[in-house]
């Protein structure tokens, strides 16, 4: 007598199927969490690239408005932006702001005004942003300078340009000398 005895079971090439589709899911779903992670830094990174220039944006036209003193001068392939205001970065009181544009970047440096340094405004030792195209006019007692003639003074009036960004800025202090 035959016994109708049928195993239920697995066979090995249906094991070893689903065990290469799990792996294969297991392998794509540790490959999106990978993208995705590096995404999150790149994202990371240009999010703090654009706090950094609208910070910069700001500071700049801050310190053009509060200045008490501006002077401009192009120093080989360097221009040089010297600004004394009393809103300096990581100084207090008055401060020499210098922003200096070389090699298609910005930098940044500052002293408390009246100390003398010697390689001031020299040094590309804090870059601040990458800038393609600088233009800077200054119109005071209604004649236009720019960075290739060169400022030192006063100004009534400052137009910094930054690749697209205009920055428009009016010193106070020479509203109060008028």
């Amino acid at each position: 007598m035959e016994s109708n005895k049928v195993e239920r079971g697995f066979t090995l090439v249906e094991v070893l199927v689903v065990l290469i589709l799990v792996s294969l899911l297991f392998s794509v779903i540790l490959l999106v969490f990978k993208v995705a992670g590096i995404h999150g830094i790149i994202y990371e990174r240009e999010a703090e690239k654009l706090r950094n220039e609208a910070f910069l944006f700001y500071e700049l036209k801050h310190q053009l408005e509060s200045s008490q003193g501006i002077e401009v001068k192009r120093v080989g392939n360097r221009v040089i932006l010297e600004i004394t205001t009393p809103d300096g970065e990581s100084v207090p009181g008055i401060v020499d702001a210098c922003y200096i544009y070389a090699n298609q970047t910005l930098y940044y440096e500052e002293k408390l005004h009246g100390l003398e340094e010697k390689d001031f405004c020299t040094l590309l030792k804090n870059p601040v942003a990458r800038v393609l195209k600088l233009k800077i006019r200054i119109r005071k007692a209604g004649k236009i300078y720019t960075e290739e003639e060169g400022f030192k003074g006063i100004p009534d009036e400052v137009r910094l340009t930054l690749d697209d960004v205009v920055i428009n800025a009016k010193p106070k202090f020479a509203e109060v000398l008028k």
